[in-house]
């Protein structure tokens, strides 16, 4: 960072606890912090809401999502009565939903279900 290569850095698949321990130490000795992280999450893998987002919302930390559409399951690309090929990486998680539901929920209900849980139903 001091040659001005690297401009900020960031982490991948840090617990929060784990993001404040490095951002502790670089404080004490002068370093770098990390301005980012970046988590699994989007509307089916809410994990990082539980501690990583409050810690991020109170330490001015960013968060980078990946698999933000959960590989194309939340973007439609997946239908209804049509398997997934078997060797695509959402082909668990698409049969799994469909195992459950009597008909998968569209994207957009998907959505609006989170919104409400989110916000308490309203």
């Amino acid at each position: 960072m001091r040659s001005g290569k690297v401009r900020y850095i960031g982490s991948s698949q840090y617990q929060a606890w784990q993001i404040c321990r490095c951002n502790d130490l670089a404080e004490r000795y002068g370093w770098a912090h990390f301005v980012t992280t970046q988590a699994h999450y989007n509307l089916l893998e809410r994990e990082a809401e539980r501690e990583l987002l409050p810690f991020c919302r109170a330490m001015n930390v960013g968060l980078l999502p990946y698999f933000p559409l959960a590989n194309g399951l939340l973007a439609g690309r997946y239908r209804p009565g049509v398997p997934p090929p078997p060797d695509s990486r959402a082909a668990a998680i698409c049969i799994a939903v469909c195992t459950i539901l009597p008909r998968p929920p569209s994207p957009a209900e998907v959505i609006v279900s989170a919104c409400k849980t989110m916000t308490g139903g309203h």
